[in-house]
C-alpha cells in the first residue's frame, strides 16, 4: 500500500490492536501470529483449516453434556491468562449457553424455540436451579441462531460461513496459481475462519463475511472451469516451470 510494505502494515495493525486494550482482539492477534508460523508444521494450506475445524469442534463440545463441563478448561485458561474477572465472565456465558442448549434440544432441536424473545425467558426449573432465575443471556451468535432456529439454522449459517472458504483453500492445491494469488486466498480464508471463531462468544455482525463467501464461491467455480478446459492445466504447469520475468505473474493470474 503506497510506500508501506506488507510487514509494515502488519506491525501497524498489531500496534493499533494492542493500544485498543481489547483482550479478545489480542487473543485473535495471537492466533493469527500462530497461523503465520503454523504453516511450517502443518503446511500453509492446512493452517486455515485448523481454525475452521475449531469452530465445528466447539459446537460439538457445546452439545456434549450441555456444554459446560466439557468446556470447563476454557474458564481455567481464561482466568490464568486474563484474570479471575474474565474467567468468571466466561463461566457466566457458558452456564447460560448450557441451559439454553439443554432447553432447545429438549423442546425443539430441529427448528429451535422461535423468535420474539422465546430464548430469553425460559420459565424452566433447571434454569432457576443453575442460574438462580429464568432470564437467559445470549452472547454468542451461534447460540442465538441455534436457540431461535435450531439445527437447521445453525447448519445453514455455519455452512455458508465456512464451506466456501474451505472449498477455496482446497481449490488452490488443484490449480497452478502464483504465490501472490495463493496468499490472498489463504489470508482472506484465515480472516473469515477467525471471524467465525469470534462469533462463538460474540455476535458482532459484519457484511464482510457474506461478501467473502460469495468471493470464495466464485473463485472455486473459476478454478473448476479452468481445470475443465482441455490442455489448460498442462500449459499452465509448463509456464510455472519456465523462468518468469519480473511482474509476469500478473499476466499469468489474468490468463
Amino acid at each position: 500500500m503506497w510506500f508501506l510494505s506488507a510487514k509494515s502494515i502488519a506491525w501497524i495493525a498489531c500496534a493499533v490492536t494492542l493500544l485498543c486494550f481489547g483482550r479478545g482482539s489480542v487473543a485473535l492477534i495471537a492466533l493469527v501470529a500462530a497461523a503465520a508460523r503454523g504453516w511450517r508444521c502443518f503446511g500453509i494450506w492446512r493452517t486455515p483449516l485448523l481454525f475452521a475445524a475449531s469452530v465445528i469442534l466447539y459446537n460439538v463440545f457445546a452439545f456434549a453434556d450441555a456444554g459446560a463441563p466439557v468446556r470447563g478448561w476454557m474458564v481455567d485458561l481464561s482466568g490464568s491468562v486474563f484474570g479471575e474477572g474474565k474467567g468468571g465472565s466466561l463461566q457466566f456465558c457458558l452456564d447460560h449457553e448450557a441451559i439454553l442448549v439443554w432447553n432447545t434440544i429438549r423442546q425443539s432441536p430441529l427448528v429451535g424455540l422461535g423468535g420474539w424473545g422465546a430464548n430469553r425467558d425460559l420459565g424452566d426449573l433447571k434454569a432457576i436451579e443453575v442460574l438462580g432465575h429464568n432470564e437467559v443471556v445470549t452472547d454468542g451468535l451461534w447460540i442465538i441462531i441455534f436457540s431461535n432456529r435450531g439445527l437447521l439454522g445453525l447448519i445453514s449459517v455455519w455452512g455458508w460461513m465456512l464451506a466456501p472458504g474451505i472449498a477455496a483453500v482446497l481449490a488452490i492445491r488443484r490449480v497452478p496459481l502464483s504465490v501472490q494469488t495463493q496468499g490472498v486466498v489463504l489470508g482472506l480464508a484465515t480472516w473469515s475462519f477467525l471471524y467465525s471463531f469470534d462469533c462463538l462468544l460474540n455476535a458482532f455482525w459484519t457484511s464482510t463475511q457474506p461478501l467473502l463467501a460469495g468471493a470464495f464461491a466464485t473463485f472455486v467455480i473459476l478454478c473448476r472451469r479452468y481445470r475443465a478446459t482441455p490442455g489448460r492445466e498442462t500449459n499452465a504447469t509448463a509456464r510455472l516451470q519456465t523462468p518468469q520475468r519480473p511482474g509476469s505473474h500478473v499476466a499469468m493470474v489474468k490468463r
